[in-house]
């Protein structure tokens, strides 16, 4: 654990990155998180996931209660989890091998490769050192502690039926809903104690409580969670309208995922290794890239095997299954993106597990001492490996643009690392390198509109002649599809040009450029919403209200907010016309009774505008 804390030690020096401020920036959306008003807004307001997560946001205020942070105190929090992470995984393992009637001493020298092997593995440096995964870790906490609970709870089934209950309830319940609401992945515990039980655990009694124990806290969750997608399966389906790929397409391309990130535990590395994965080639069928075949070859091959061998060899196919299972919602149907190292956070346990424990059954064949140090340095020397490359690694992550240069160089192809690159030598001050890198990857990926209208302010910001005329942007959104980053380089367009940075872009290009923006396919939700809620702020400022109005109407059709149509009451009342704003107070209270109800009630505040608007009308008569 100290190791640990050595090795990532340069590494919190590092910045936020992408979706660090995404998430973290709305601490200042009511002025930081002061009162019990504002903390319900930002940790029950986000939308990261179904549930929005609300132990991950609220694990936040830890480390600050305003935007921008320290990103230090926020990276040391993440990696002293990571660590007590590791300590529980060493337990688990322990008491879990222990139980499986492995011997204690040679249970904890496995439990101690895996929990060191995984505290210090390199593909874990971004799931670490990422302030926003902390919600991936917290997923991973809450569920090995609902895994402990699990098995301490069943390695007394027999001798104290109801305290083995009340552990094993308590872990499923507690534990496994603070894993859920960290991350909705945390619903893989249920499959993970299957696993376990019916591998390590297959040679235990079960006795008639306990199967029912077994359906009712498991095999229920399972069946509602698969009935949840059925039930979601057309909006599933409905989602890869905006993706690149088919769902066959996806599920083709992530059995070479899979396959890769079975070979990046095996054989750890970190080059071509970090954020940056938008680059992966689709497989289009099974022979392209011919990949694709091998890959699901080699992963149907290691299924078969390992329930073919469940009873002889049970760690094997505790390893195959654990990984499987682990990846069953994130690398499978769902239309998220291909690749992200921080999914292997919890899957890598099997593999290392299977590793760690066949290299000590190895130590114990051989009866001289030397070929038993020799079984087990197999083990140890992964772990050296390991640790240097990370530690290798995090110094590169204390400099945010050492690490950009280094992912553009290694994916000429990812528009994501060539952007973040070009943002990089922005604020380095080479705004002629930026564009000149802008344009170029514009030609590469002619669908991503946001590229030109970064060179447009790149250009601005240097108050050099601009790249592309407003005309040519506009004419661009007609081919052009949405991409992560877009909101953001937009509001520093209108920042810019309200600024008037930007010589030869009018108020009416502002206006059709962003309008034209608004058009570019697979651009919804919120995403949506915060786009035209700043095209309505340029309305706004320049006293045109019916506009304004309008297009906050449209917003309110992407994000059913009360706090649009309160605005619209507002700038209604304050041009004296009070009953449209009293119309508009009745649809922001009917949007208020459409909120979760777990984001604080806006009534209140509501009802005071009301009242205030009424006044004013009876003042006016």
């Amino acid at each position: 654990m100290l190791f640990c804390l050595l090795i990532y030690w340069p590494g919190l020096n590092g910045s936020f990155l992408v979706d660090d401020i995404n998430n973290l920036q709305v601490l200042n959306n009511y002025g930081g998180v002061t009162d019990l008003v504002t903390f319900s807004h930002f940790v029950f307001g986000n939308h990261s996931g179904p549930l929005g997560r609300p132990v991950s946001m609220a694990s936040f205020l830890i480390n600050d209660q305003y935007w921008p942070g320290n990103p230090w105190f926020y990276k040391y929090t993440n990696l002293l989890i990571h660590i007590i992470i590791g300590l529980v995984l060493f337990i688990l393992v322990s008491r879990t091998l222990k139980i499986s009637q492995y011997s204690e001493k040679n249970s904890q020298t496995v439990a101690l490769f895996v929990s060191a092997i995984w505290l210090v593995h390199p593909l874990n440096i971004s799931t670490t050192l990422y302030v926003i995964q902390r919600m991936t870790q917290l997923m991973m906490l809450f569920s090995v502690l609902s895994l402990l609970c699990f098995v301490i709870g069943r390695s007394f089934v027999d001798k104290n039926p109801k305290q083995s209950l009340l552990i094993m309830s308590t872990g499923v319940i507690i534990f496994g809903a603070l894993s859920i609401l960290s991350k909705e992945n945390g619903v893989l515990v249920f499959l993970y104690i299957i696993v376990i039980e019916f591998t390590l655990f297959h040679k235990l009694k079960r006795p008639l409580w306990y199967k029912v124990w077994i359906t009712g806290f498991i095999i229920t969750p399972i069946t509602v969670l698969a009935g949840y997608f059925l039930f979601k399966w057309p909006s599933i389906l409905n989602a890869y309208q905006f993706r690149d790929f088919n769902m066959i397409e996806r599920l083709l391309t992530e059995a070479r995922i899979l396959c890769e990130y079975l070979y990046l535990i095996i054989i750890p590395q970190i080059g071509g290794t970090g954020l940056i994965h938008d680059d992966v080639v689709i497989s289009t069928n099974l022979f392209s890239p011919i990949t694709t075949l091998l890959s699901i070859v080699t992963l149907f091959g290691l299924l078969f095997f390992a329930i073919k061998l469940r009873k002889q060899h049970p760690i094997f196919t505790f390893g195959v299954l654990w990984f499987f299972v682990g990846h069953a919602l994130e690398s499978t149907f769902i239309a998220l993106e291909l690749y992200f190292e921080h999914r292997n956070y919890m899957p890598m346990v099997g593999p290392l597990l299977a590793l760690s424990y066949y290299a000590c059954r190895l130590g114990e064949k051989y009866n001289k001492q030397i070929l038993k140090k020799s079984a087990l340095s197999i083990p140890a020397l992964f772990f050296i490996i390991s640790a240097l490359l990370t530690y290798q690694s995090t110094n590169v992550w204390a400099n945010p643009f050492h690490l950009y240069a280094i992912w553009a160089a290694e994916h000429p192809h990812s528009l994501r690392a060539q952007r973040m690159q070009a943002q990089s030598l922005m604020i380095q001050g080479k705004h002629d390198v930026a564009i000149d890198l802008l344009k170029a990857t514009f030609n590469q990926h002619p669908h991503d509109i946001s590229l030109p209208l970064a060179a447009l302010n790149a250009a601005c910001q240097k108050q050099t002649p601009p790249p592309y005329s407003p005309l040519e942007i506009i004419g661009f959104s007609a081919n052009a599809k949405y991409t992560g980053g877009l909101v953001a380089i937009v509001k520093n367009f209108i920042t810019l040009n309200t600024n008037r940075s930007c010589p030869g872009v009018t108020k009416a290009d502002m206006h059709n450029i962003l309008t034209a923006v608004e058009s570019v396919h697979g651009l919804r939700g919120n995403a949506m919403a915060e786009l035209l809620l700043m095209h309505s702020d340029i309305y706004i400022l320049d006293k045109q209200l019916s506009p304004a109005i309008e297009i906050l109407d449209k917003a309110l059709l992407y994000q059913n907010a009360p706090v649009i149509p309160a605005r619209q009451a507002r700038l209604l009342a304050s041009a004296g016309l009070y009953d449209e704003a009293l119309r508009y107070i009745a649809i922001a209270k009917k949007s208020e009774h459409e909120q979760s109800p777990a984001l604080p009630s806006q009534m209140h505040i509501l009802n005071d505008l009301e009242a205030n608007i009424i006044a004013r009308a009876k003042d006016n008569l």
